[in-house]
């Protein structure tokens, strides 16, 4: 998205490139993973003002990483986030609140969350409320959070980090842009090139 933007907007400065060409450019100047630590970064300070805004829990949620899952390395990476004991145990306390109702739909709804991995953790709530919680693994605490949230917070958070221009910072902040400007030209010269008409041929 960051990518066609950019090309767009570039394009309307006018010239002989294209679009096309300019996504090309970002392609090659962009560092990807910069960019993908940036607005992961992001996600979870939004994830964790959420919470504050909506359920009124205040937690220290923390980008640690992203992972790249060993077992399926054709799934997307994986955000992990360092999040206090004590902070696990007010998610769970508060769940418990409410009687877990929203616990159990996420447990219910774990696949979204856990991928593949769901197969390895059981589909009833009561299975997952016999273990004590401070010695759930990460997977666990993923569908733990989840219980506090609409199952499209995804895009509920992608769309304020849009607003708030993070996205587009991220991505700015991960290109070369001198590098950028140099494959610009690069491709301008080239496209003059082949724009210019041959002439006739002199006779010796």
């Amino acid at each position: 998205m960051q990518k066609e933007l950019c090309a767009q907007n570039h394009r309307e400065e006018g010239g002989p490139l294209k679009a096309a060409h300019f996504r090309q450019i970002a392609t090659l100047t962009c560092d990807e993973k910069a960019f993908s630590v940036a607005v992961a970064r992001s996600f979870c300070r939004h994830f964790k003002r959420h919470l504050y805004v909506t359920r009124g829990l205040a937690i220290g949620l923390k980008f640690t990483r992203l992972e790249r899952p060993a077992d399926y390395p054709a799934e997307n990476d994986r955000i992990v986030a360092s999040l206090p004991a004590e902070d696990v145990r007010t998610l769970f306390e508060a769940s418990a609140l409410r009687k877990h109702v929203g616990l159990e739909r996420a447990v219910g709804n774990r696949i979204l969350t856990l991928g593949r991995r769901a197969t390895d953790y059981g589909g009833e709530l009561r299975e997952w409320l016999q273990d004590p919680v401070e010695g759930w693994d990460k997977n666990r605490l993923c569908v733990l959070l989840d219980a506090f949230v609409a199952a499209h917070i995804d895009l509920l958070l992608f769309a304020e980090m849009t607003k708030d221009g993070e996205l587009r910072e991220a991505f700015s902040s991960a290109v070369d842009w001198a590098a950028f400007e140099a494959e610009a030209a690069q491709h301008r010269e080239a496209q003059a090139y082949l724009n210019t008409p041959l002439g006739d041929s002199e006779e010796a």
